[in-house]
């Protein structure tokens, strides 16, 4: 996401503004239940939203104002500690610490930039307003917050992170040492810059996987930037000689329809993790195993219904049922589909 103009950084850029047009429109817009956090209704953020660019013509600037009113709801609701900084792609809701705020900031437009040097050829940066980072204090508001995008009933399994597809798309952090969070910055930040996509989310957490360890660890990764750039490399994360009996079992048990769907990743126990592994397996795959722009292709058109099967066909010519099979170690006659057996 980008803004046409290009401030400073931290929050005395917040200050120096002068906002033209009013936001009282935006009062209705937003809903909280019990005291809870004060949500967007993004049907009526929506319309405010026309209405605006209609008189403005900017677009950018009519969803940066939207952003920082936001943020400002947030802030007021979150209590003192927090505060709102601002650099030239980002909004940051962090703690009301000036010096760590814009080392945070600088971070992050660093990563971004660094992103699409590892991925850009199925990257992308558009759309209207900056990023928004929401960075907690505490995991007690970090789970109360995140947990409106999860499902009422079921069990989950820890979060480092969320990237949130839905109205303005938004990076939710947890508290964390500086490497974690800065970790957590670079994995959706990926997320973030592939949500043009209607990838399944195996692809999505494969591609976060490869960026992550190629931004913090050059032999790690490599293959995605083989993809963009042509190079030479090793490529990291588990690879099938190293899958352990515990991970064929939970497969064997499990089958993988709901790797496919995206269900596995939400897992509270060991599958979760298995899940991750295997993706990275899958994606490591297809980039040893076939031409970079097919590879780019299959990205690119691979969709969430169907968790990719139909693009592998047309772009890559295999089936994904059976590169899975493989990599679980199952017998390539059997089904592996759990509906099936």
């Amino acid at each position: 996401m980008r803004r046409q103009a290009t401030p400073a950084f931290g929050t005395a850029a917040l200050e120096a503004r002068c906002y033209n047009q009013a936001m009282t429109n935006l009062a209705d817009a937003f809903a909280s239940k019990e005291g809870g956090f004060p949500r967007p209704i993004w049907e009526k953020v929506e319309q405010w939203a026309n209405r605006q660019i209609e008189i403005s013509t900017d677009p950018h600037a009519v969803w940066n104002e939207f952003a920082l009113e936001w943020l400002e709801k947030l802030s007021d609701h979150l209590g003192p500690n927090y505060g709102i900084h601002e650099s030239p792609n980002f909004w940051l809701l962090d703690a009301n610490d000036e010096q760590a705020a814009l080392a945070r900031l600088q971070f992050l437009e660093y990563a971004l930039s660094e992103i699409f040097k590892i991925i850009g050829n199925v990257a992308s940066d558009e759309g209207f307003g900056k990023h928004i980072v929401l960075s907690f204090l505490d995991d007690q508001k970090y789970y109360e917050y995140i947990s409106h995008f999860y499902p009422e009933e079921g069990a989950f399994g820890l979060s480092g992170g969320i990237f949130v597809n839905e109205g303005y798309g938004h990076i939710v952090l947890p508290p964390g040492d500086v490497d974690q969070t800065e970790r957590a910055v670079v994995y959706q930040l990926t997320h973030a810059s592939l949500s043009h996509l209607e990838s399944p989310l195996w692809l999505h957490q494969a591609l976060a996987c490869f960026t992550e360890g190629k931004f913090f660890n050059a032999n790690q990764g490599q293959a995605v930037l083989d993809i963009i750039h042509g190079g030479q490399g090793a490529v990291g994360g588990l690879t099938a000689g190293e899958a352990t009996d515990d991970f064929n079992q939970f497969w064997a048990e499990n089958g993988l329809d709901s790797f496919w769907d995206g269900e596995s990743f939400l897992r509270d126990d060991e599958g979760q993790g298995f899940s991750f592994n295997l993706a990275s397996m899958i994606l490591s795959y297809l980039l040893e195993a076939f031409e970079p722009e097919a590879v780019v292709n299959f990205i690119k058109n691979a969709t969430y219904d169907d968790g990719g099967k139909k693009a592998a066909i047309e772009y890559l010519g295999v089936e994904l049922e059976e590169i899975g099979a493989d990599l679980i170690g199952a017998d390539p006659d059997l089904e592996v589909s759990k509906n099936s057996s």
